[in-house]
């Protein structure tokens, strides 16, 4: 991931770009391109970006998730506000497959190599949540509320009487961001 954050921008807008969304997507708990491509602006609350999970939202169950951005997600956001309604702005460019398409030309860049040449933006979440258990000693039910998967059976009566509470994830979360540096963004 440091590999990622720290290579250069290119001036293409496409690459850079590309860039920038994987890295405020693993940020995000490692948020669905889905749901942060048709996130809108309605959607940030005081630094807060609140919305319901779309890939859970089908299966009727409850979906709602609340991520505080850092400070890197801060600054990648404020550099692709979007229009009137959209929290970013894709210039005119379909909302996804173009940029998911030039993630690949990043990972080469920053020579990351993986076994099956499979570079998309979900690899984000593998990395954010296996970052969070391994590396941070982040427990499994906090990495898995931030990867916002649906509540274990066991837990489902329990969930019903419990408000939920999201700053252990935001906590959990900022415990990550310090593995990184991230002067690249501070930098720019």
């Amino acid at each position: 991931m440091q590999a990622v954050i720290d290579v250069p921008y290119k001036g293409s807008w496409q690459f850079d770009f590309a860039k920038d969304m994987f890295v405020l997507c693993f940020c995000c708990f490692g948020i669905n391109t889905a749901d942060l491509f048709f996130m809108k602006k309605s959607q940030l609350i005081d630094g807060v970006l609140c919305y319901r999970r779309k890939k859970i939202e089908r299966s009727g169950k409850d979906a709602d998730m609340r991520i505080r951005l850092t400070e890197p997600a801060k600054k990648i956001l404020s550099k692709y506000s979007g229009d009137e309604d959209y929290l970013i702005d894709f210039k005119g460019h379909a909302r996804s497959w173009k940029v998911c398409t030039a993630i690949k030309k990043v990972f080469d860049e920053a020579n990351v190599q993986n076994d099956n040449n499979s570079f998309v933006f979900y690899t984000n979440r593998h990395t954010m949540a296996s970052l969070a258990r391994n590396e941070c000693g982040i427990d499994f039910l906090t990495v898995h509320q931030m990867l916002n998967h649906v509540i274990p059976s066991q837990f489902k009566t329990t969930d019903v009487y419990v408000q939920r509470d999201f700053s252990p994830l935001w906590d959990a979360n900022e415990k990550l961001m310090e593995l990184f540096d991230w002067s690249f963004y501070f930098n720019q």
